[in-house]
């Protein structure tokens, strides 16, 4: 592709392929439409900034060219944003820091027996697979020691597990006012 004024870099049909692609991508990956449209500008600036680039040479389709420019341009979009929050938090000064610190620490306490209680609800079955995880055994020793084909139907199990621990500390009612407290 050598002639940079090719009409497919301003075709619309090419802008609304672009767009639904990029919509597609940017919503999989955690964002909203709104972003998607940043993105594309941004990802058409960057392709047109190359354009305009004498040295550049093409190696891909334009559309191809594009899209690895949008996916890109997400990328650096959630590192930036990521970075934002963790600035924001880390600005953030307690009023009282001590009393901030005790209060989680207590909430934290709170968790834990809410959660040791559920956990103790579970099956025999699964408090060993997660014991067994916990002490850092591979999939495929814990498949073998718990009599299991593949470690398909153990991942499915730990799933299950996980899930039903779910269920049983939503339905706790101390788990409601741990919400609540924040």
């Amino acid at each position: 592709m050598n002639d940079r004024n090719n009409t497919e870099f301003f075709n619309l049909d090419f802008y609304k392929e672009a767009l639904m692609f990029c919509n597609s991508y940017v919503g999989r990956t955690g964002g909203n439409e709104e972003e998607a449209k940043d993105v594309l500008q941004d990802a058409i600036e960057r392709l047109l900034t190359k354009l305009k680039d004498r040295k550049f040479q093409f190696q891909y389709k334009p559309k191809q060219l594009l899209y690895a420019i949008i996916k890109n341009t997400w990328k650096e979009y959630l590192r930036n944003k990521k970075k934002r929050s963790q600035e924001n938090v880390f600005h953030k000064e307690p009023i009282d820091e001590e009393r901030t610190v005790i209060e989680e620490k207590i909430q934290s306490e709170k968790y834990h027996v809410v959660f040791d209680r559920c956990f103790k609800l579970l099956s025999p079955a699964c408090i060993e697979a997660f014991n067994m995880e916990e002490n850092g055994l591979s999939f495929e020793k814990m498949t073998k020691k718990l009599g299991l084909s593949s470690t398909g139907i153990l991942r499915d199990r730990l799933y299950r597990c996980r899930q039903r621990l779910k269920i049983l500390m939503t339905r706790d009612k101390d788990y409601y006012e741990l919400l609540k407290d924040g």
